[in-house]
């Protein structure tokens, strides 16, 4: 019997802005432009993106092995590849816009605002675990302040692999959460959009895994337990796991 759900947090409780000059992205380029003027470089903007793109090729390595990464993995990595020295204050000042730009406003994923209230009335456990990077857990925690989610979800079930240091789908990011519901992992189902990450990390563990494919649609090996494209769907799903 399910008593209790984690949460993916990015393209799951929460969908990604894809307008051109909308959202972090724009904020963190130009953040990073002011980073390479402070070493003298004032590269175009096909320069800027160039080492962006830095930062992003150690991003991919690092998850791809599971391990954390950070805005300060971030500029270090930039830097690194640009073969220039680490100067602590432009390195503070860019790792703070980097995490800062992580406050632009993103929208929530279909029937996340309906569905979370209904599911803790119901008496579900609800926690989230999630990958953080450039955006630290202690961001993602004001979205679900300011979106009135965190009044439904468990305080001590919120796994961010900035803070445990363990992206999924490393056990330990779902087994930090598991302690924080007080369930065990056969009691509990895990919501994420990636088969790599969410569906191998919950199901290596114990936990049921389901798949949102309501924001991207990533079909993929391990096949998830079910499959759902609006959160609202979960009240009638669960009691068939």
């Amino acid at each position: 019997m399910i008593r209790g759900l984690t949460f993916d947090f990015w393209s799951t409780l929460y969908a990604p802005v894809r307008e051109p000059g909308q959202g972090a992205l724009p904020l963190r380029l130009a953040s990073l432009r002011r980073l390479l003027a402070g070493y003298g470089q004032n590269p175009g903007d096909e320069g800027i993106w160039d080492a962006f793109q830095l930062g992003e090729r150690a991003f991919d390595a690092a998850w791809l092995r599971g391990d954390p990464f950070t805005a300060r993995d971030r500029v270090e990595a930039i830097l690194n590849g640009l073969e220039l020295p680490s100067r602590a204050s432009l390195v503070e000042t860019a790792v703070e816009e980097l995490e800062a730009a992580g406050r632009s406003p993103l929208p929530l994923a279909p029937g996340v605002k309906e569905a979370i209230p209904r599911l803790s009335a119901a008496g579900y456990r609800l926690g989230v675990v999630s990958d953080a990077a450039t955006t630290p857990g202690r961001i993602l925690r004001e979205f679900l302040v300011n979106d009135g989610l965190m009044a439904f979800l468990a305080p001590n079930a919120l796994s961010f692999s900035d803070e445990t240091g363990h992206c999924k789908p490393r056990p330990q990011a779902f087994q930090a959460a598991l302690t924080g519901l007080g369930l065990a992992a056969q009691e509990v189902a895990h919501v994420g959009d990636i088969p790599r990450t969410d569906v191998a990390g919950a199901q290596a563990v114990g936990m049921k895994a389901i798949r949102y494919a309501g924001v991207d649609d990533r079909p993929g090996s391990p096949l998830a337990d079910a499959v759902i494209y609006d959160h609202r769907e979960l009240l009638d799903l669960l009691p068939l796991l």
